[in-house]
């Protein structure tokens, strides 16, 4: 486990230097440094917006089960994100089940968790297919599409069958009685409120496009009029790319994608790299503030969890 973490890691530096590397230092500040401010409160709006619908999507989600305030869910949905930045690999993802223990069974959770993994997975499927037409040829699409199709089989089969549940209890070994009544619940969302997961869907993929239009403003502010499609193709099919479990989170080859997709459909890997640059310190700025303000509550829920 320690090897592997280690390789990822070394993976994911290289990766990050060789994007530095063919930029060049130099030219990458000096593109930073050109940055049009006059954009920054529209970029800070849509980025804000990003985390209001993240945390929709898990309200709609959750309100079958049991209500709660719209803004006790983007509290829970901010303490996941602000976890999630400062995680090493997919624990991050995961602390949503944590952080709603208080008012969720972990079974709740992890079939909400579950429902919205599963459509974001479907949604990005759906999107980066149309990306692979314009990047790929017709075998390497092809091929993209099948892999990542069988893995959403494979979740299928894990958590909607019998005998996929009965191996997943067993790799799970003794932590699998902390998912008791998963299938349970799974069955009542299923059966009586698939408009839920349908809205659930919806959300997941207006983000998307979201993100586009986040990343689109932000070509602007380095003075380049991006085509939305094409960046809407390109988080995609770079967000695929990054699930490839080579590197930490994706990181690194999330980065490197991006930028070899920009770069082929024609636009400036110098500029690419700065918007991507935006995109990192705007991210772990935002993760430091929300510590930063929750840090009471995580203290809090911490002590709780030692006097249980």
């Amino acid at each position: 486990m320690r090897i592997s973490w280690i390789l990822k890691a070394a993976i994911s530096i290289i990766c990050l230097l060789l994007l530095i590397y063919f930029i060049k230092p130099e030219k990458l500040l000096a593109s930073i440094m050109s940055i049009n401010l006059s954009y920054l409160p529209l970029v800070l709006f849509l980025f804000a917006l990003l985390f209001l619908l993240g945390s929709l999507t898990l309200y709609t989600t959750l309100l079958p089960i049991k209500k709660i305030s719209l803004w006790q869910t983007i509290k829970y949905y901010l303490f996941s994100w602000t976890a999630g930045m400062f995680s090493l690999g997919k624990l991050g993802e995961l602390s949503i089940i944590y952080f709603l223990r208080k008012d969720f069974s972990p079974a709740e959770s992890s079939a909400v968790f579950l429902i919205t993994k599963f459509n974001s997975l479907v949604s990005l499927l759906i999107l980066s297919s149309l990306g692979f037409f314009v990047f790929f040829e017709l075998s390497e699409m092809l091929f993209m599409i099948f892999i990542f199709g069988l893995a959403l089989v494979a979740l299928l089969w894990f958590f909607l069958t019998e005998k996929g549940r009965l191996v997943l209890k067993r790799l799970l070994g003794k932590h699998s009685s902390i998912f008791a009544g998963f299938s349970g619940v799974m069955k009542e969302f299923l059966r009586h409120h698939k408009k839920i997961i349908a809205v659930n869907f919806i959300f997941l993929m207006a983000r998307w496009l979201l993100l586009a239009l986040l990343t689109m403003v932000l070509f602007m502010s380095f003075g380049v009029n991006a085509n939305f499609f094409d960046l809407l193709f390109i988080n995609s099919v770079s967000t695929i790319m990054a699930m490839i479990p080579i590197s930490i989170s994706g990181i690194g080859v999330r980065e490197g994608s991006f930028a070899l997709l920009a770069g082929r459909l024609g636009y400036s890997i110098t500029i690419a790299g700065s918007v991507l640059a935006i995109g990192f310190a705007l991210d772990y700025f935002t993760a430091i503030v929300l510590a930063i303000l929750f840090l009471k509550e995580f203290i809090s829920i911490d002590k709780s969890d030692r006097h249980e």
